[in-house]
């Protein structure tokens, strides 16, 4: 089991607490890359719901169609984790609209906070 799988089947820890461990992790260059996030700096209270995302559990619910994306091994969760890192380096409270956009690969998806848990989807699937 590689560790990339080890982290994502740790349930009892933070998501916060995942994501240091993360940080440790040696670096995939081309999921980076292919990797971007479309944070929206003016969204406020006011336009939608905002979660603290740092309540989250490691608790990441992917569906199949956000899986459909990557073409196996590490990949997925190693974009999963990238994400939410992306969003506390915008967002050190992980205070925020409860969803954000990233694009991989030219494809469009939403990670989600709902119920202490990450979602993962595609916005077809929402």
């Amino acid at each position: 089991m590689t560790e990339l799988n080890k982290l994502y089947n740790k349930k009892d820890i933070s998501i916060t607490e995942a994501l240091k461990e993360f940080a440790a992790m040696p670096v995939n260059d081309e999921a980076d890359k292919a990797l971007n996030f479309k944070y929206k700096k003016d969204e406020t209270e006011h336009d939608t719901i905002f979660e603290d995302f740092g309540k989250a559990k490691n608790t990441l619910r992917l569906t199949h169609g956000f899986v459909g994306l990557f073409s196996g091994g590490d990949e997925c969760t190693y974009v999963c984790y990238k994400a939410l890192s992306m969003i506390f380096k915008k967002v050190p409270s992980g205070r925020t609209g409860y969803m954000q956009v990233f694009t991989y690969k030219r494809k469009r998806f939403w990670l989600v906070y709902e119920n202490e848990c990450i979602v993962y989807l595609l916005p077809e699937e929402y």
